[in-house]
């Protein structure tokens, strides 16, 4: 080989070791196609899975979005009342809403509510207009719920007269009764005042239309009962007098005695038996009421046997006097009718008695 031909071949190496470097004087080495093409399918696939992907998610998010549950069906047992809506409404339980009823009905009435109907509540989707409102729901189950009052029975002498609410209501209608004696047009003060009946109130579970409303109990409580027995005719009566004496007409006097013909006959005589009726309150107010009075002090008498005078004589030796008092004692009234009996509180004597002597015949 020439010299020509060696520096010929030496550069044309040079040429090629040029074209074999990039900008930054570093080798550039080239990558096989196979590589390049296998590198390219990679990404290909990972770009279709990853659109698959992103399509289910899709997919599913609709589905969640337009399939999901949006409220709540509320039973009574197992009756469907309505439908509220969970977004607006918030999420409720069944024992939350059943306490909600349950508290809304003993604050309008007035006392503990008792049921064994139950509430239920479950998820459900329907369409917007089947919602309704929480406050629509608890009054429909509120209408159709079937339940007892705690209430309290009034017995009178074991005998129950009324049902009502509460101990409250009982002791307002009883006031109430009390009142109708309370002498304020005598304006004497009302020391004590009771019934005359033994007054009995428990605890009564019953239905709403069992109970009654303070203006009836009052009615109930305050009435009259008429009480039969057999009157002796003593000197001096007669049928009107009788009748009068025990408030009936003649014609219910003539009722309550069918055999005895007084229509036909109307005279009667002592010691005759003849069929009456007392009127008389169910509940008789006792009343004691505080008075102040004078009360006169009999003045004591001494006597003194004259022998020789006869049995009719008579003559005051010492002359007496009475003495006074003033008392404070309570008049004892049953339904406004005054007894002989006095409950004497204090007494202070402002004049004390004076003896008086009398003279009178032994014979």
């Amino acid at each position: 080989m020439t010299d020509n031909e060696r520096d010929l071949l030496r550069k044309q190496r040079m040429e090629k070791r040029t074209r074999n470097l990039d900008k930054n004087n570093k080798p550039n080495i080239a990558k096989p196609k196979k590589m390049n093409r296998r590198i390219t399918s990679n990404k290909t696939a990972l770009a279709v899975l990853c659109a698959v992907v992103g399509v289910i998610l899709f997919i599913i998010l609709i589905i969640f979005i337009f399939m999901r549950n949006n409220g709540q069906a509320v039973y009574l047992n197992d009756t469907r009342i309505g439908v509220i809506r969970t977004s607006s409404e918030g999420v409720h339980t069944s024992d939350e809403i059943f306490n909600l009823i349950v508290a809304q009905l003993a604050s309008e009435i007035g006392t503990t509510v008792i049921t064994e109907d139950t509430v239920s509540v479950k998820r459900v989707r329907v369409g917007r207009n089947d919602f309704v409102t929480l406050a629509t729901v608890m009054r429909d189950i509120r209408n159709d719920m079937d339940f007892l009052l705690e209430a309290v029975a009034v017995y009178v002498d074991d005998q129950r007269i009324a049902i009502m609410l509460n101990h409250t209501s009982v002791e307002a209608v009883l006031v109430k009764i009390k009142n109708r004696y309370h002498p304020d047009h005598l304006n004497i003060n009302t020391y004590r005042t009771h019934f005359l009946e033994v007054i009995q109130i428990e605890r009564y579970n019953t239905e709403m239309s069992n109970v009654l409303t303070n203006e009836q109990a009052y009615i109930e409580l305050g009435r009259e009962v008429e009480t039969e027995f057999v009157y002796t005719v003593v000197f001096g009566d007669s049928l009107d007098s009788i009748a009068r004496q025990h408030g009936l007409s003649l014609e219910e006097l003539f009722r309550l005695n069918p055999t005895s013909n007084f229509e036909a006959d109307p005279r009667i005589w002592p010691n005759n038996r003849i069929n009456v009726i007392n009127k008389n309150p169910l509940l008789s107010v006792v009343t004691y009421e505080k008075h102040e009075f004078t009360e006169v002090i009999p003045k004591p008498v001494e006597y003194i046997l004259i022998p020789g005078q006869p049995a009719a004589f008579r003559r005051v030796s010492v002359q007496g006097r009475d003495g006074e008092r003033r008392v404070k004692a309570y008049i004892i009234r049953i339904s406004g009718e005054e007894q002989e009996e006095r409950e004497i509180i204090s007494y202070e004597v402002t004049q004390e008695p004076i003896l008086e002597r009398i003279e009178r015949g032994e014979g």
